[in-house]
């Protein structure tokens, strides 16, 4: 590699690290209010997170997952992730019923 050259895998780390700083953001924010549904009035670039871990969800049905991806999706099922987004009611889920996304 010269130094001209992208460092491919310190980009993927990158990606990592990112992605896992998110995961412990949304932790916490659900250890305190009980749900995932992120609003912008909390932090809009978390709830954009969320948001494109829903949408990415949907265009990996479409496909195999990678283990990667499937390790992800893994870690935010156990987390309690709401896959299907609501709109918030006074900061918290509308009674609203939702169907949760099931993986085959």
């Amino acid at each position: 590699m010269t130094c001209c050259e992208p460092n491919v895998e310190s980009q993927h780390m990158s990606l990592d690290e990112n992605w896992k700083r998110h995961f412990v953001q949304l932790k916490k924010f659900k250890e305190k209010f009980g749900h995932t549904y992120v609003t912008n009035n909390y932090d809009s670039t978390l709830k954009q997170w969320t948001c494109s871990q829903r949408h990415f969800l949907q265009a990996e049905k479409q496909g195999t997952p990678t283990a990667r991806v499937k390790e992800r999706i893994d870690a935010l099922e156990v987390l309690g992730f709401d896959w299907v987004a609501q709109r918030l009611s006074g900061g918290k889920p509308s009674n609203k019923v939702v169907t949760k996304i099931v993986l085959l």
